[in-house]
């Protein structure tokens, strides 16, 4: 559609995005088009793809689904891991969040040129192991997909960004005065306030559109009605 044709642009021309697109306006498929554009164009050799491990299969099938760039689940014992990123020269490995914490060393010897981090609330704590691991990953192409890119406070909004554009949020210590809305004026935050302004700091690495904004451009809804008879015992209660 027009507008993951747009995500897809916007990613190639700035190189570091966080896609944060409601749920459903498909992230993955402008992902993978990305990664496919940059793999056909020899641009790009070798890629990673860090997802939660209940997705790497589902991963693994849309990615089938949209290009024929070569891709592998990184699975096993460490010894098998560690003898899969010395041997893959080209192409892209599906890893999950875990094994960056356990592999970093032979990840970063696998050298990655393209990193793409999905489901990335998972960095959103810049203080935690899974979060420091990441972030010391030094690909040139760096794309975040996630649909909450803040879920309670500013400061998970700028973890994100530590990775993809640290200059974008600096400096990081004016980020709560400027933007924080505080329920007596002084402590709990309660909500964030100029938004507009910090959307237009974040114009250059940051791309979010709603359900309704792009509505118009997606298929109408199919409805499909399936009728389930009752057990016996289900029709006798009801």
């Amino acid at each position: 559609y027009p507008y993951q044709r747009e995500g897809v642009r916007r990613f190639l021309g700035e190189r570091r995005l966080l896609l944060a697109d409601d749920m459903g306006l498909g992230k993955t498929a402008q992902a993978i088009a990305a990664c496919h554009a940059l793999w056909s164009t020899k641009q790009v050799a070798r890629g990673l793809l860090v997802v939660p491990a209940s997705l790497k299969p589902q991963w693994l099938r849309e990615w089938r689904q949209f290009t024929d760039a070569p891709a592998t689940l990184v699975e096993g014992s460490p010894s098998g891991r560690h003898a899969l990123y010395r041997r893959r020269e080209r192409g892209f490995l599906i890893v999950n969040y875990e094994q960056i914490v356990r592999d970093l060393d032979e990840v970063r010897r696998f050298d990655p040129e393209l990193v793409v981090l999905d489901e990335a609330q998972r960095i959103k704590n810049w203080a935690t192991k899974t979060a420091t691991y990441v972030k010391r990953l030094e690909p040139r192409w760096r794309l975040v997909l996630t649909g909450t890119p803040m879920e309670n406070r500013l400061g998970e909004l700028a973890s994100l960004l530590d990775w993809v554009d640290p200059r974008a949020l600096a400096p990081k210590w004016r980020l709560d005065p400027l933007h924080a809305t505080r329920a007596d004026g002084r402590t709990e935050v309660i909500g964030a306030r100029h938004l507009g302004t910090l959307r237009e700091r974040l114009s250059g690495c940051f791309l979010r559109r709603t359900r309704r904004e792009v509505l118009d451009q997606l298929p109408a809804r199919t409805d499909t009605r399936v009728p389930v008879a009752l057990t016996p015992e289900q029709a006798d209660a009801h």
